[in-house]
């Protein structure tokens, strides 16, 4: 019975993995519609633009948990802004769907791959007729987009980077140097720091500051720390430097931002 029955029970719990992931994702589109709703209809809330920003730092940095809550806020803003109608979803679900296949490209991924990919999703959009369903789609889609950076380097560089990045990643406060982390991965630097550059579309320098800025960022808007010291916390030993490397990648200063 069990060998007869161990696809149904398969499918079944995989099935419900999907709905307990939908669910979880629809709690919290609802928690952005709430938000907007209490700024009042006397305030007019404009797209958040700066948040697609971060969606795509996000999606280059490989951190699919937060970029699957700043998508979700995302929607949550067009849905509010557009009384739940499935044609401005779709149109805006185009556009985010657009906005990742490019980041993915910037990233590295093979252009050939994300345009068979952007298809697909473009594809089955012809046929959601539910709201639930096709933000789930855009969710599934930037696990997709993201992963796409990583799983068209060779399997020997793909793993190293993946061990590149998780050092980085525990070290960036510190004075990282690019030769620290090709020795931790046993990697010849010159030869590291062009695999890097292939795997991540970035170089190790503008990867380590992208890092830095996204804990600066953290930082600005949840305590109340100097400039200064945020700069220094999060590996910049200059402040003038970190601020012209912030609004590089944010378009505000450090002040601004706060």
């Amino acid at each position: 019975l069990y060998y007869l029955f161990s696809n149904l029970i398969s499918d079944s719990r995989q099935q419900l993995i999907i709905n307990q992931g939908k669910l979880h994702q629809q709690s919290k589109i609802n928690e952005s519609i709430q938000m907007y709703k209490s700024f009042g209809d006397e305030e007019k809330v404009s797209y958040p633009y700066e948040k697609e920003k971060e969606l795509i730092t996000k999606v280059k940095t490989k951190n699919v948990p937060e970029a699957k809550g700043i998508l979700n806020d995302l929607l949550g803003y067009v849905l509010f802004s557009g009384g739940n109608s499935m044609d401005i979803l779709k149109s805006r679900a185009i556009e985010l769907c657009s906005l990742l296949s490019r980041a993915a490209i910037e990233g590295g991924a093979a252009t050939d791959s994300i345009l068979k990919i952007n298809n697909h999703f473009l594809q089955n959009l012809q046929n959601i007729n539910n709201l639930d369903e096709l933000c789930y789609k855009l969710q599934e889609s930037v696990e997709v987009f993201t992963e796409s950076m990583f799983n068209y380097i060779p399997s020997k560089n793909n793993e190293l980077m993946k061990k590149a990045i998780a050092y980085i990643s525990k070290n960036y406060s510190k004075n990282l140097t690019l030769e620290e982390v090709a020795n931790d991965v046993h990697l010849n630097p010159a030869y590291f720091s062009t695999v890097f550059k292939q795997s991540c579309g970035s170089s190790f320098k503008e990867y380590l500051n992208m890092v830095r800025i996204e804990e600066s960022k953290r930082l600005l808007a949840n305590t109340d720390y100097s400039v200064i010291d945020i700069a220094i916390a999060v590996g910049f030993e200059d402040q003038s430097y970190f601020s012209k490397v912030f609004k590089k990648y944010t378009g505000l200063t450090p002040k601004q931002y706060r």
